[in-house]
């Protein structure tokens, strides 16, 4: 499941992701949320899922206070 070093050790090897989150108060009660991780699309691991792919994630949310 992992890459292994000269050594023949395993390890993960780094990564980063571009990701844009935006929040905007609608209403003094409702806060709308979206976003978008892994804008450019490339290949990597959730934390310690084991499971390595490329693929963009949404995210949009609504939070309310009565």
């Amino acid at each position: 499941m992992y890459a292994t070093d000269k050594n023949g050790n395993p390890f993960s090897p780094a990564w980063w992701t571009l990701n844009l989150k935006i929040n905007y108060k609608l209403l003094p009660q409702v806060v709308l949320g979206g976003g978008i991780e892994n804008m450019l699309d490339k290949r990597y691991r959730t934390y310690s899922s084991g499971i390595v792919s490329p693929g963009l994630n949404f995210i949009f949310s609504v939070s309310a206070r009565f």
